[in-house]
């Protein structure tokens, strides 16, 4: 874990720490956004160039659409350079559980039974992905 308190870490500075501990993944967990209210749905994102990364947002994604509930914007591959994609050594992935901006999505998120759910999948597809 890059932080366990509400406490901000630079973006380089949570590369740095994954990669000195040599962790075997990197996984981001964020609320996505955007201006049109009823934009919805989860989308995990890999580096384009890894294949492990997409293996792993695959493997994920399969375990966390059920779980959630919430429509499947796909896994993609990373067209921005996102710092955490780019500079971690280990198969990596940001993992967008939903839309704050969306009414309906900001209920979910403050489901204490839903983010246990949606938790519990993705720690699925993590163990799934590292048992093979």
């Amino acid at each position: 874990m890059t932080r366990e308190k509400d406490k901000y870490v630079g973006l380089l500075e949570r590369t740095a720490i994954a990669n000195e501990a040599k962790a075997v993944l990197f996984i981001s967990v964020h609320c996505n956004s955007s201006e049109n209210a009823q934009a919805n749905g989860i989308e995990i994102i890999h580096h384009p160039s890894s294949r492990t990364g997409q293996k792993l947002a695959d493997t994920i994604m399969d375990h966390l659409l059920p779980a959630a509930g919430l429509r499947n914007r796909g896994v993609k591959s990373d067209q921005r350079g996102l710092a955490v994609l780019r500079h971690t050594t280990m198969p990596s992935v940001i993992i967008e559980v939903g839309f704050i901006s969306n009414w309906n999505e900001e209920q979910l998120m403050q489901d204490r039974d839903w983010l246990n759910g949606v938790a519990g999948a993705v720690a699925k597809g993590i163990k799934k992905y590292i048992g093979e």
